[in-house]
């Protein structure tokens, strides 16, 4: 039994690409055979795993600074609360009818 060949996924109608992508495969094809050549997918291949790796990085780095930001402020906020309760109690205290014994 002959192992069988996957079949190359449909094409998107040119009419539905967007400019960006019409850009991109103009840039990296000159025919639809060029799509199969072997030679021109290692080089795109290796091409956007760089640019994925690249946006990956800078992805985690800003997600990174987001996240440092996000705990700061909630740290901030739990602390003007505590203190906000504080008050709140001392005040309570001051205010309140003393009992005698």
């Amino acid at each position: 039994m002959e192992p069988s060949s996957s079949p190359l996924p449909r094409l998107p109608n040119v009419a539905d690409l967007t400019p960006q992508h019409s850009a991109f495969l103009d840039q990296h094809f000159q025919t639809k055979r060029d799509l199969s050549l072997e030679s021109s997918n290692l080089f795109l291949s290796s091409s956007l795993s760089q640019q994925c790796s690249e946006l990956e990085s800078m992805f985690l780095l800003h997600a990174s600074k987001r996240t440092v930001s996000w705990i700061s402020r909630s740290f901030r906020a739990k602390s003007s609360l505590q203190q906000l309760s504080l008050a709140l109690r001392n005040l309570s205290l001051r205010t309140s009818p003393r009992m005698k014994k």
